[in-house]
């Protein structure tokens, strides 16, 4: 038959101790086959006692599940001081887990203030940092990087522009190895800006707009050179080609480095060239030097020099004059007036 030790109706405790172990053992089969219960809604405490330092450890074995049920409130699980921030709670309204933290906020959530949240979907929520000691970052679709200010990829560098929303800021060197699209603006604070490639170079526009490419210097000068190469530069224009100095001269040369082999068009519009000229398939040698009331003249294979119109009209003139006398050149000639 059963065993009952039981204090009738009195309020005195029933204390049963061991010298050595303590043991209650059931042969019967059933799942409740050792029930401790307080059916007057009191509590029951399982303890092996603990001083500062030192205690017995609580073992709970089951050949099953192990079930822990807290029907109207929560479970609670700490290590070290016996609080519940140092454990972990499970929230008997929402199913939460927290991990030192006794209002979890979401299903899973570690750290007071509930810091680190994982919830239902997967989704990860940190009022901390992320240290990522691995080597990869993966994601099965678009990865997104979404702050409320700008995006920073460095240490501790403070960026101009890129400050806002959206923004993204690289504190040291960005190499680009396949395509960079670029659908705003581009802006260089650097000192050099230095596009260093092996294989063609193309900037290419579809804006319909008269200055869709620009090349704009504010303060220094702008070159466009093939440094000790020679290969060519090729400017095509499908319509007009317009070449303007607004503070300065146009000079073009060939040959060396200096417009003395070329031509400049100055501010005025005056054009002045350097060297030999080509007019009509013929090449022309220009003199260095120029002399009062003389005309330009040529060998006959392209050489100008400066003549004595006088000289060269000499064999045409068939007239002297001297001593307030016109007379023929030729005295063998008759002179007849009026025909």
């Amino acid at each position: 038959g059963g065993i009952d030790i039981s204090t009738g109706s009195g309020t005195q405790d029933i204390d049963i101790l061991s010298g050595a172990s303590l043991n209650l053992t059931a042969r019967e089969a059933a799942a409740d086959a050792i029930v401790i219960s307080a059916p007057n809604k009191g509590g029951i405490d399982i303890s092996t006692g603990y001083d500062a330092g030192s205690g017995q450890g609580l073992d709970l074995l089951a050949g099953l599940t192990l079930n822990l049920k807290a029907v109207n409130g929560d479970i609670s699980l700490s290590a070290g001081a016996p609080t519940v921030a140092s454990g972990l709670t499970v929230d008997s309204a929402t199913g939460y887990v927290g991990v030192a933290d006794s209002s979890p906020a979401a299903l899973f959530t570690v750290g007071s203030g509930d810091a680190l949240q994982i919830d239902n979907s997967g989704n990860v929520t940190t009022t901390g940092d992320i240290a990522v000691n691995g080597d990869d970052i993966t994601a099965d679709g678009a990865l997104t990087i979404n702050s409320a200010s700008y995006v920073r990829i460095g240490d501790t560098g403070t960026p101009g522009l890129a400050s806002g929303d959206d923004d993204l800021y690289v504190e040291g060197d960005l190499e680009v190895d396949a395509i960079l699209d670029l659908d705003g603006s581009f802006d260089m604070d650097g000192t050099t800006f230095d596009v260093n490639n092996t294989g063609a170079i193309s900037l290419l526009t579809s804006s319909g707009t008269a200055n869709a490419i620009q090349l704009v210097a504010s303060a220094g000068g702008i070159d466009i050179s093939t440094g000790s190469g020679t290969q060519d530069i090729d400017i095509l224009s499908g319509d007009a080609l317009n070449l303007k100095a607004v503070g300065g001269n146009i000079s073009f040369s060939s040959g060396t480095s200096t417009a003395r082999s070329g031509v400049i068009i100055n501010t005025s519009g005056d054009l002045a060239a350097y060297g030999t000229t080509t007019f009509g398939g013929i090449t022309y040698t220009w003199p260095g030097t120029q002399s009062t009331n003389y005309v330009l003249s040529t060998n006959g294979s392209g050489t100008l020099s400066w003549s004595d119109p006088t000289g060269l009209a000499a064999a045409s003139v068939y007239w002297n004059q001297s001593n307030g006398l016109l007379y023929p050149k030729n005295s063998t000639v008759d002179v007849s007036i009026g025909g």
